[in-house]
């Protein structure tokens, strides 16, 4: 029975096999796998067994007529040197072309005089089943990528590399020397998108800038209440020179109107859409290291981090740089992707300053990253100055049956803990009433729970959280899993609600004893016992909202925050003596 069933299986292989008996390249298979080649194993017999089950290519993919054409077009490929260079292809009576694109290419042939194909693969992709000649036509080109190393930067090369023989062993041992070829070469004349982009930036600013900001967008988020509040501060304050602000994400600019007419505004994503991350990274570069600004700040901007990562040293060498961190943010599978765990490690040496609007993010840079004293006095909280405390005039409409009206605002996201919500919503009395106001991602879901439940009213998107009806509710619940420090629950607290909010990150910093601090973030049971504890003494809950509205606005003034970004060697500040 056992040898039937080997039997099957080898005829089914065979079978298998026999499919693919005229594309299947040998040397193509072993370069394209080097687990095999390491192996010593045959390749047509390692693929019968296990590579189609693995879905592993038994030949180099089949290239189109467009292919063809678009070498011939380009020139670069030339048939009587690519036959003079390849002798076993001339011998063998093959058409040069045809060969280069199948296999000549993949094997690091040259397709012409003009183009080194293991140069142009070394520097620029570093992958040997891809054709180097047809990525550099279709992309290579149109970023400023060079087809080989100029004759002339070659001719210098080995000019040097001969002077400098013989004086230092190590240097003449160095395998890199040996094929001046490969080397890479930075070129001076700069060219493709990015430049381009920077191109028309420099002839169309106000002024060379002296300070820069750097935001993702200007929406209603906290991060963007504070750019603009350090914009205002600079203008106020005479900080003096040019500000620019940079929106490097989206063309979101609802907001724009909260910075004053003095700061100049350059949105990425409205003039220049198709730059991808890694160019608006290499655009910002560019910015500073041409204008030269006295100082950067970048709030929450993906780009300007990553300008940070790649660019940093260069970049510190002429412009003092800043950032600012809030919060931990996690992806869908649970893994870190916020910038305080993505890229701090490799700024942090670079930056002057490193703010954060509450102590715990800071608290957690340090201690999970180990920061050594040294670098201690980089950090600054600034906490985000609270609005003049507003007693709400709450309606006296209630109808009988209600014994609270509670709202939720926030972003349908991940970080928001929906089920939570939708767990304390499906726990709370009959009696109570819910307005959920927001929009996101995750509005299908929020749905599931709240259109069905007559107790639940989804509001939709708001604007600024001053339009709401806030008349209209006695409580305010927040619930989230990861935060800074929320402007949210800032704006709440100092309206005077009582509020029932997730005990995480910066959010004690805020909030005290006098509202409902719930430390669990999965347990819906104390904040409806919360809930149910403020419906049954909402003058007791309101009086100690008040109490703790004053004491947010006494506390947490626009001085206190100025202070903190404008001592020395501060974003706003003067210089140190260092």
């Amino acid at each position: 029975m056992r040898f039937a069933m080997w039997l099957t299986a080898l005829f089914a292989r065979l079978h298998a096999g026999w499919r693919y008996t005229g594309a299947f390249d040998a040397a193509y298979y072993l370069r394209a796998n080097p687990d095999v080649a390491a192996a010593g194993v045959d390749p047509w017999i390692h693929f019968i067994n296990d590579g189609i089950l693995e879905g592993r290519r038994p030949g180099p993919l089949p290239l189109s007529p467009e292919d063809k054409a678009l070498i011939v077009k380009s020139g670069l490929f030339d048939a009587a040197y690519y036959l003079r260079k390849n002798a076993d292809v001339a011998a063998a009576g093959l058409d040069p072309l045809t060969h280069f694109l199948e296999r000549g290419a993949v094997e690091g042939r040259d397709p012409g005089p003009g183009f080194r194909t293991r140069w142009y693969r070394n520097i620029y992709i570093r992958d040997e089943n891809t054709n180097a000649l047809l990525h550099y036509l279709r992309l290579g080109k149109a970023h400023g990528q060079l087809p080989c190393l100029p004759p002339e930067a070659l001719s210098a090369t080995r000019e040097l590399i001969a002077d400098l023989n013989g004086i230092d062993p190590a240097f003449d041992s160095d395998p890199v020397l040996r094929d001046p070829e490969m080397l890479p070469y930075i070129c001076n004349e700069p060219s493709g998108p990015v430049w381009e982009a920077f191109r028309e930036l420099f002839n169309t600013l106000r002024a060379a800038p002296d300070h820069i900001l750097c935001a993702p967008w200007m929406s209603r988020g906290g991060s963007d209440k504070i750019v603009a509040l350090i914009a205002r501060m600079a203008v106020e304050h005479g900080l003096g020179g040019h500000f620019l602000m940079l929106l490097t994400e989206t063309t979101e600019e609802s907001t724009r109107a909260w910075l004053p007419p003095e700061i100049e505004v350059v949105s990425f994503a409205s003039r220049w859409p198709a730059l991808a991350l890694g160019q608006r990274a290499e655009f910002i570069d560019h910015v500073v290291r041409h204008f030269r600004p006295k100082k950067v700040l970048n709030v929450n901007s993906a780009s300007c981090w990553e300008a940070y990562r790649q660019y940093g040293p260069r970049m510190a060498a002429n412009a003092d740089l800043y950032a600012y961190i809030f919060c931990q943010d996690f992806d869908n599978d649970g893994y870190p992707m916020a910038f305080i765990d993505t890229h701090i490690r490799e700024a942090l040496p670079i930056l002057r300053r490193l703010y954060s609007d509450n102590h715990t993010a800071i608290d957690y840079v340090c201690r999970v990253y180990g920061v050594p004293a040294s670098l201690c006095d980089k950090f600054g909280v600034a906490l985000t100055p609270a609005m003049a405390s507003v007693a709400v005039q709450h309606s006296s409409t209630k109808p009988a049956d209600v014994s609270l009206r509670v709202f939720w605002t926030g972003r349908f996201a991940r970080q928001k803990n929906l089920p939570l919500l939708a767990a304390i919503l499906k726990n709370c009395p009959a009696s109570m009433r819910f307005d959920i106001w927001g929009e996101g991602p995750l509005r299908a879901f929020v749905e599931t729970f709240a259109v069905s439940d007559s107790r639940v009213r989804l509001r939709g998107p708001y604007g600024d959280l001053g339009e709401l009806p806030l008349s209209e509710y006695d409580a305010f619940l927040f619930t989230s899993l990861h935060e800074g420090r929320p402007n949210v629950l800032i704006e709440q607290a100092t309206n005077g609600f009582p509020i029932v909010a997730s005990n995480v990150g910066g959010v004690n910093e805020i909030l005290d004893n006098r509202a409902w601090l719930i430390d669990s973030t999965d347990d819906p049971a104390p904040y409806v016992a919360a809930l149910n504890e403020i419906a049954a003494n909402l003058e007791h809950a309101r009086a100690q909202a008040l109490a703790l509205a004053a004491t947010i606005v006494e506390r947490d003034t626009p001085a206190v925050f100025y202070n903190a970004i404008s001592g020395p060697g501060d974003f706003l500040g003067g210089e140190d003596a260092t």
